[in-house]
């Protein structure tokens, strides 16, 4: 989807406080997904960061927690409804 001129108010609108909320994130071990939960982080978010690669996510983690972040590592392929339900009790806990 491609942003007009007149969609620029998308654009401007600037991201509120996430201060202790809880925010899940899959794919974030890297690429688009770590520097998600990078932005995240910034904004002062909870993170539950998910995705198939334990190690990258420990190194996601390593780095996120460093800058005083709240991070819960779940191992999870989107694709088994029983990893994502697993996700999902392990982040309400």
């Amino acid at each position: 989807m491609m942003l007009s001129d007149s969609d620029s108010t998308l654009r401007e609108k600037p991201v509120r406080d996430l201060n202790s909320r809880v925010v899940i994130l899959t794919g974030a071990s890297r690429g688009l997904g770590r520097h998600i939960a990078r932005a995240l982080a910034a904004k002062g978010a909870q993170l539950a960061i998910a995705a198939r690669n334990a190690e990258m996510l420990e190194e996601v983690a390593v780095e996120l927690r460093a800058g005083g972040t709240q991070v819960e590592v779940i191992p999870t392929d989107v694709t088994d409804k029983a990893q994502l339900d697993h996700l999902f009790s392990e982040t309400e806990r």
